[in-house]
């Protein structure tokens, strides 16, 4: 007689390329909805469009003009689900530009890392890690988020 056992294995886990890319405005006198310090439209590679917003949490000064600082990011696509990341890097602008540049002209540029914090609806389960870039030029924003999801 033949006993045959069979072996559950975990599935493995998929890793995907994760890159997004923001666009937006500064939206002076009145700011971004949720009290957000940065807004704008997001397409992320696999998903489509989302709306961006960036909660900067803690700016530490280093040497003029840059400053280090600590944000969280979140993607919100149209169905609700939610990609939330939190970033480390260093922002850097003429004068005290960075944390302080709420006006339409001196340009500023951050560059740092990022890693899932949460993930609802289709992100529900992703972690990962990757870089980011972010380019101020008068009212004018853009990031890239590069990295990889695993899920």
């Amino acid at each position: 007689m033949t006993v045959s056992v069979l072996v559950a294995r975990p599935a493995a886990a998929q890793t995907t390329d994760f890159s997004a890319e923001i666009k937006g405005h500064a939206q002076l006198p009145v700011g971004c909805p949720d009290g957000a310090q940065l807004c704008g439209d997001a397409s992320i590679d696999g998903f489509g469009a989302a709306q961006y917003r960036f909660f900067i949490d803690l700016p530490l000064p280093t040497t003029e003009p840059c400053k280090d600082y600590t944000a969280t990011a979140r993607f919100t696509l149209a169905d609700g689900s939610t990609l939330t990341l939190i970033e480390a890097g260093v922002g850097c602008g003429t004068g005290k530009t960075f944390i302080k540049g709420n006006g339409y002209g001196a340009p500023r540029r951050a560059s740092g890392s990022w890693e899932v914090q949460d993930a609802t609806g289709q992100f529900a389960g992703m972690t990962g890690t990757g870089d980011l870039t972010r380019h101020f030029a008068g009212a004018h924003l853009s990031s890239t988020y590069t990295g990889t999801l695993e899920a």
